[in-house]
Protein backbone atom coordinates (compact mmCIF):
# COMPACT_ATOMS: atom_id res chain seq x y z
CA UNK A 1 0.00 0.00 0.00
CA UNK A 2 1.55 3.51 -0.88
CA UNK A 3 2.79 5.48 1.91
CA UNK A 4 0.75 8.54 3.09
CA UNK A 5 2.94 11.28 2.76
CA UNK A 6 1.61 13.85 5.80
CA UNK A 7 3.47 13.73 8.65
CA UNK A 8 0.17 13.21 10.68
CA UNK A 9 -2.73 11.82 9.44
CA UNK A 10 -5.36 12.08 12.02
CA UNK A 11 -4.97 15.64 12.61
CA UNK A 12 -7.81 17.65 11.33
CA UNK A 13 -6.74 19.99 8.53
CA UNK A 14 -9.08 22.60 6.29
CA UNK A 15 -9.94 21.81 3.04
CA UNK A 16 -8.30 19.46 0.41
CA UNK A 17 -5.47 18.42 3.27
CA UNK A 18 -8.69 16.98 5.43
CA UNK A 19 -9.45 14.55 2.49
CA UNK A 20 -6.15 13.82 2.14
CA UNK A 21 -5.65 12.85 5.69
CA UNK A 22 -8.53 10.72 5.54
CA UNK A 23 -7.54 8.82 2.39
CA UNK A 24 -4.11 8.07 3.81
CA UNK A 25 -6.01 6.75 7.09
CA UNK A 26 -8.57 4.95 5.05
CA UNK A 27 -5.36 2.55 4.36
CA UNK A 28 -4.10 2.11 7.55
CA UNK A 29 -3.95 -1.28 8.98
CA UNK A 30 -6.97 -0.17 12.12
CA UNK A 31 -8.57 0.15 8.94
CA UNK A 32 -8.38 -2.46 7.06
CA UNK A 33 -9.26 -4.52 10.63
CA UNK A 34 -12.63 -2.60 10.66
CA UNK A 35 -13.74 -3.68 6.95
CA UNK A 36 -14.34 -6.98 7.74
CA UNK A 37 -18.58 -6.08 6.89
CA UNK A 38 -17.31 -4.50 3.69
CA UNK A 39 -17.64 -6.53 0.28
CA UNK A 40 -13.98 -7.24 -0.80
CA UNK A 41 -15.25 -5.72 -4.48
CA UNK A 42 -15.90 -2.04 -2.58
CA UNK A 43 -12.75 -2.03 -0.60
CA UNK A 44 -10.89 -2.72 -3.66
CA UNK A 45 -12.63 0.40 -5.22
CA UNK A 46 -11.90 2.17 -2.06
CA UNK A 47 -8.48 1.40 -2.21
CA UNK A 48 -7.36 2.13 -5.82
CA UNK A 49 -9.19 5.67 -5.25
CA UNK A 50 -7.38 6.49 -2.19
CA UNK A 51 -4.03 5.22 -3.99
CA UNK A 52 -5.22 7.62 -7.06
CA UNK A 53 -5.51 10.79 -4.93
CA UNK A 54 -1.74 10.05 -3.22
CA UNK A 55 -0.91 10.54 -7.23
CA UNK A 56 -2.76 13.47 -7.21
CA UNK A 57 -4.71 11.85 -9.74
CA UNK A 58 -8.61 13.23 -8.96
CA UNK A 59 -10.47 12.60 -12.26
CA UNK A 60 -9.32 8.75 -11.53
CA UNK A 61 -9.84 9.16 -7.63
CA UNK A 62 -13.53 10.16 -8.25
CA UNK A 63 -14.50 7.63 -10.82
CA UNK A 64 -13.45 4.64 -8.19
CA UNK A 65 -14.75 6.23 -5.75
CA UNK A 66 -17.97 6.44 -7.94
CA UNK A 67 -18.15 3.07 -8.78
CA UNK A 68 -17.98 2.08 -5.28
CA UNK A 69 -20.41 4.28 -4.37
CA UNK A 70 -23.13 2.50 -6.97
CA UNK A 71 -22.41 -0.53 -5.07
CA UNK A 72 -22.47 -0.01 -1.56
CA UNK A 73 -24.85 3.50 -1.60
CA UNK A 74 -25.61 2.63 1.85
CA UNK A 75 -22.26 2.64 3.20
CA UNK A 76 -21.25 6.28 4.93
CA UNK A 77 -17.90 5.71 3.84
CA UNK A 78 -18.10 5.44 0.45
CA UNK A 79 -20.62 9.01 0.42
CA UNK A 80 -17.91 9.97 2.02
CA UNK A 81 -14.75 9.37 -0.30
CA UNK A 82 -16.90 10.61 -3.41
CA UNK A 83 -17.74 14.04 -1.60
CA UNK A 84 -14.54 14.71 -0.59
CA UNK A 85 -13.31 14.05 -4.34
CA UNK A 86 -15.97 16.06 -5.62
CA UNK A 87 -14.38 18.49 -3.25
CA UNK A 88 -10.93 18.19 -4.58
CA UNK A 89 -12.36 19.22 -7.93
CA UNK A 90 -14.14 22.04 -6.42
CA UNK A 91 -17.41 20.45 -7.61
CA UNK A 92 -18.98 22.17 -4.21
CA UNK A 93 -22.67 21.63 -5.56
CA UNK A 94 -22.08 17.77 -6.00
CA UNK A 95 -20.08 17.37 -2.36
CA UNK A 96 -22.25 19.04 -0.38
CA UNK A 97 -25.43 16.53 -0.26
CA UNK A 98 -22.75 13.37 -0.70
CA UNK A 99 -21.02 15.15 2.66
CA UNK A 100 -24.28 15.33 4.86
CA UNK A 101 -25.33 11.68 3.37
CA UNK A 102 -22.08 10.49 5.19
CA UNK A 103 -22.31 11.82 8.70
CA UNK A 104 -26.19 11.07 8.91
CA UNK A 105 -25.04 7.43 8.20
CA UNK A 106 -24.17 4.86 11.20
CA UNK A 107 -20.93 3.74 9.25
CA UNK A 108 -18.13 3.12 11.99
CA UNK A 109 -15.62 4.73 9.81
CA UNK A 110 -17.51 8.08 9.20
CA UNK A 111 -17.62 7.63 13.23
CA UNK A 112 -13.89 7.70 13.27
CA UNK A 113 -13.48 10.66 11.22
CA UNK A 114 -16.64 12.63 11.58
CA UNK A 115 -14.69 15.80 12.82
CA UNK A 116 -12.42 15.92 9.70
CA UNK A 117 -15.55 15.09 7.19
CA UNK A 118 -17.10 18.05 8.91
CA UNK A 119 -14.40 20.48 8.34
CA UNK A 120 -14.85 19.63 4.93
CA UNK A 121 -18.25 20.33 4.39
CA UNK A 122 -18.03 23.51 5.87
CA UNK A 123 -15.19 24.67 3.51
CA UNK A 124 -17.78 23.20 1.11
CA UNK A 125 -20.88 25.50 2.52
CA UNK A 126 -18.25 28.55 2.08
CA UNK A 127 -19.05 28.43 -1.68
CA UNK A 128 -22.75 27.77 -1.96
CA UNK A 129 -25.53 30.12 -0.74
CA UNK A 130 -29.68 29.38 -1.27
CA UNK A 131 -32.00 30.85 -2.83
CA UNK A 132 -35.34 30.90 -1.77
CA UNK A 133 -37.07 31.49 -5.10
CA UNK A 134 -41.04 32.38 -5.36
CA UNK A 135 -43.05 32.60 -8.60
CA UNK A 136 -46.88 31.94 -9.16
CA UNK A 137 -48.40 28.84 -9.31
CA UNK A 138 -47.96 26.89 -12.70
CA UNK A 139 -44.71 29.19 -13.33
CA UNK A 140 -42.04 27.23 -14.45
CA UNK A 141 -38.67 28.56 -12.90
CA UNK A 142 -35.33 28.71 -15.24
CA UNK A 143 -31.89 29.20 -13.34
CA UNK A 144 -28.89 30.22 -15.79
CA UNK A 145 -30.70 28.58 -18.87
CA UNK A 146 -31.62 25.38 -17.01
CA UNK A 147 -35.13 24.77 -16.41
CA UNK A 148 -35.88 23.64 -12.54
CA UNK A 149 -39.63 23.28 -13.29
CA UNK A 150 -42.63 24.18 -11.05
CA UNK A 151 -44.01 24.00 -8.84
CA UNK A 152 -42.62 27.09 -6.86
CA UNK A 153 -41.32 28.50 -4.12
CA UNK A 154 -38.07 26.16 -4.11
CA UNK A 155 -35.45 26.37 -2.20
CA UNK A 156 -31.99 25.71 -4.93
CA UNK A 157 -28.69 25.68 -3.89
CA UNK A 158 -25.98 27.28 -5.55
CA UNK A 159 -22.58 28.80 -6.52
CA UNK A 160 -21.59 31.99 -5.16
CA UNK A 161 -21.34 34.63 -7.94
CA UNK A 162 -23.98 35.65 -10.27
CA UNK A 163 -26.95 34.12 -11.76
CA UNK A 164 -30.28 34.65 -13.55
CA UNK A 165 -33.65 33.41 -13.08
CA UNK A 166 -36.26 33.52 -14.80
CA UNK A 167 -40.30 33.00 -14.64
CA UNK A 168 -42.15 32.11 -17.69
CA UNK A 169 -46.13 31.54 -16.98
CA UNK A 170 -48.45 31.41 -20.19
CA UNK A 171 -50.25 34.33 -20.65
CA UNK A 172 -48.24 36.54 -18.87
CA UNK A 173 -44.75 38.32 -19.75
CA UNK A 174 -41.42 36.71 -18.17
CA UNK A 175 -39.97 38.17 -15.28
CA UNK A 176 -36.28 38.13 -14.59
CA UNK A 177 -34.00 38.52 -11.96
CA UNK A 178 -30.46 38.72 -12.36
CA UNK A 179 -28.87 38.63 -8.66
CA UNK A 180 -24.93 38.34 -7.67
CA UNK A 181 -25.36 35.26 -4.65
CA UNK A 182 -22.70 35.84 -1.65
CA UNK A 183 -21.89 32.02 -0.11
CA UNK A 184 -23.55 31.73 3.13
CA UNK A 185 -26.54 34.05 2.54
CA UNK A 186 -30.22 33.03 2.15
CA UNK A 187 -31.74 34.99 -0.46
CA UNK A 188 -35.69 35.42 -1.06
CA UNK A 189 -36.04 36.15 -4.73
CA UNK A 190 -39.83 37.06 -5.64
CA UNK A 191 -40.63 36.52 -9.37
CA UNK A 192 -44.04 37.93 -10.61
CA UNK A 193 -44.74 37.38 -14.57
CA UNK A 194 -47.07 40.34 -14.92
CA UNK A 195 -50.29 39.91 -17.35
CA UNK A 196 -50.21 40.07 -21.16
CA UNK A 197 -51.54 43.52 -22.28
CA UNK A 198 -53.49 43.14 -25.29
CA UNK A 199 -53.38 46.26 -27.44
CA UNK A 200 -56.97 47.11 -28.69
CA UNK A 201 -56.99 46.71 -32.27
CA UNK A 202 -56.29 50.05 -34.66
CA UNK A 203 -59.43 51.50 -35.52
CA UNK A 204 -59.86 50.62 -39.32
CA UNK A 205 -59.70 54.05 -41.91
CA UNK A 206 -63.50 55.27 -42.77
CA UNK A 207 -64.46 53.83 -46.06
CA UNK A 208 -64.04 55.91 -49.20
CA UNK A 209 -67.16 58.13 -49.71
CA UNK A 210 -69.38 56.56 -52.13
CA UNK A 211 -71.68 59.04 -53.51
CA UNK A 212 -75.81 58.21 -52.82
CA UNK A 213 -77.59 57.92 -56.03
CA UNK A 214 -80.55 61.10 -56.05
CA UNK A 215 -83.85 60.26 -55.96
CA UNK A 216 -85.81 59.49 -59.48
CA UNK A 217 -87.94 62.58 -60.05
CA UNK A 218 -91.52 61.72 -61.91
CA UNK A 219 -90.96 62.66 -65.15
CA UNK A 220 -93.92 65.55 -65.60
CA UNK A 221 -94.97 63.91 -69.50
CA UNK A 222 -97.75 61.93 -69.64
CA UNK A 223 -97.05 57.98 -68.91
CA UNK A 224 -96.84 55.61 -71.77
CA UNK A 225 -100.27 54.13 -71.24
CA UNK A 226 -101.58 58.16 -71.69
CA UNK A 227 -99.28 58.86 -74.73
CA UNK A 228 -99.57 55.47 -76.17
CA UNK A 229 -102.54 54.24 -77.78
CA UNK A 230 -104.87 56.10 -76.09
CA UNK A 231 -104.17 59.29 -77.95
CA UNK A 232 -103.40 57.37 -81.31
CA UNK A 233 -107.22 56.20 -80.52
CA UNK A 234 -108.12 59.63 -80.37
CA UNK A 235 -106.46 60.57 -83.52
CA UNK A 236 -108.36 57.82 -85.62
CA UNK A 237 -111.42 59.18 -83.76
CA UNK A 238 -110.87 62.72 -84.88
CA UNK A 239 -109.70 61.60 -88.36
CA UNK A 240 -112.58 59.13 -88.77
CA UNK A 241 -115.17 62.55 -87.83
CA UNK A 242 -112.72 64.90 -89.96
CA UNK A 243 -113.39 62.41 -92.98
CA UNK A 244 -116.99 61.69 -92.44
CA UNK A 245 -117.76 65.82 -92.55
CA UNK A 246 -115.72 66.26 -95.73
CA UNK A 247 -117.89 63.25 -97.38
CA UNK A 248 -121.18 64.84 -96.19
CA UNK A 249 -120.15 68.32 -97.07
CA UNK A 250 -119.05 67.66 -100.56
CA UNK A 251 -122.36 65.07 -101.14
CA UNK A 252 -124.21 68.28 -100.53
CA UNK A 253 -122.37 70.52 -102.29
CA UNK A 254 -123.28 68.22 -105.83
CA UNK A 255 -126.62 67.79 -104.80
CA UNK A 256 -126.96 71.21 -104.59
CA UNK A 257 -125.41 71.95 -108.13
CA UNK A 258 -127.53 69.11 -109.77
CA UNK A 259 -130.51 71.28 -108.44
CA UNK A 260 -128.97 74.42 -109.97
CA UNK A 261 -128.04 72.58 -113.27
CA UNK A 262 -131.73 70.73 -113.82
CA UNK A 263 -133.50 74.28 -113.30
CA UNK A 264 -131.32 75.61 -115.58
CA UNK A 265 -131.98 72.58 -118.45
CA UNK A 266 -135.81 72.97 -117.63
CA UNK A 267 -135.96 76.72 -118.06
CA UNK A 268 -133.88 76.70 -121.64
CA UNK A 269 -135.50 74.07 -123.16
CA UNK A 270 -138.59 72.00 -123.91
CA UNK A 271 -139.16 68.47 -123.19
CA UNK A 272 -138.31 66.16 -126.19
CA UNK A 273 -137.15 68.86 -128.31
CA UNK A 274 -133.69 68.47 -130.76
CA UNK A 275 -131.80 71.39 -128.50
CA UNK A 276 -133.02 70.36 -125.34
CA UNK A 277 -131.56 66.80 -125.78
CA UNK A 278 -128.12 68.84 -126.58
CA UNK A 279 -128.46 70.58 -123.66
CA UNK A 280 -129.36 67.02 -121.74
CA UNK A 281 -126.22 65.72 -123.18
CA UNK A 282 -123.98 68.46 -122.13
CA UNK A 283 -125.42 68.65 -118.68
CA UNK A 284 -124.81 65.32 -117.84
CA UNK A 285 -121.13 65.58 -119.25
CA UNK A 286 -121.08 68.51 -116.63
CA UNK A 287 -122.72 67.12 -114.05
CA UNK A 288 -120.53 63.72 -114.17
CA UNK A 289 -117.62 65.20 -111.73
CA UNK A 290 -120.11 65.88 -109.21
CA UNK A 291 -121.44 62.31 -109.42
CA UNK A 292 -117.90 61.10 -108.57
CA UNK A 293 -117.63 63.83 -106.07
CA UNK A 294 -120.50 62.69 -104.31
CA UNK A 295 -119.13 58.93 -104.56
CA UNK A 296 -116.16 59.57 -103.20
CA UNK A 297 -117.73 61.47 -100.77
CA UNK A 298 -119.84 58.74 -99.38
CA UNK A 299 -116.46 56.67 -99.35
CA UNK A 300 -114.86 59.05 -96.92
CA UNK A 301 -117.30 59.39 -95.10
CA UNK A 302 -117.84 55.33 -94.74
CA UNK A 303 -114.03 55.14 -94.13
CA UNK A 304 -114.46 58.62 -91.48
CA UNK A 305 -117.09 56.39 -89.91
CA UNK A 306 -115.03 53.18 -89.61
CA UNK A 307 -112.29 55.15 -88.21
CA UNK A 308 -114.45 56.82 -85.82
CA UNK A 309 -116.90 54.19 -83.98
CA UNK A 310 -113.90 52.29 -82.67
CA UNK A 311 -111.80 55.05 -81.76
CA UNK A 312 -114.35 56.46 -79.96
CA UNK A 313 -115.17 53.34 -77.97
CA UNK A 314 -111.41 52.08 -77.72
CA UNK A 315 -110.33 55.87 -76.73
CA UNK A 316 -113.22 56.39 -74.07
CA UNK A 317 -112.34 53.06 -72.51
CA UNK A 318 -108.32 53.32 -72.32
CA UNK A 319 -108.56 56.52 -70.87
CA UNK A 320 -110.58 55.36 -67.93
CA UNK A 321 -108.09 52.18 -67.75
CA UNK A 322 -105.15 51.81 -65.22
CA UNK A 323 -102.17 54.50 -65.54
CA UNK A 324 -99.02 54.37 -63.54
CA UNK A 325 -96.21 56.66 -63.60
CA UNK A 326 -92.61 56.49 -61.67
CA UNK A 327 -92.08 58.51 -58.19
CA UNK A 328 -89.09 58.34 -55.57
CA UNK A 329 -91.53 56.02 -53.31
CA UNK A 330 -91.60 53.53 -56.63
CA UNK A 331 -94.51 52.87 -58.93
CA UNK A 332 -98.03 55.01 -58.48
CA UNK A 333 -101.06 55.05 -60.41
CA UNK A 334 -104.32 54.00 -61.05
CA UNK A 335 -104.86 50.51 -61.57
Amino acid sequence: MPRCPLRSCAAPLPGLLVALAIACEASSAAAQASDGAVPEAVLDLLRSGVEARVRGDEPAALASFRAAHELAPELGRTSAQLGLAHQALAQWLEAEPLLERSLASEDPWVARHREAIESSLAVVRSHLATLDVRAPDGATVVLDDEPIGAPAPRTLRVLEGPHRLRAHLEGHTDAVQVLEVVAGRDVVVVLAPAPLTIAPPEPSPPPDEVPRPGPILADPSPPASETGPSALLWVALATGLAGAGAGLTTHLLAEDAQRTRAAALAARCMAGSAECEALRTQLSAELLPFEIGVNLAWGIAALGGVLAIPGLVLGTGASAGPSARITPRGLEGRF
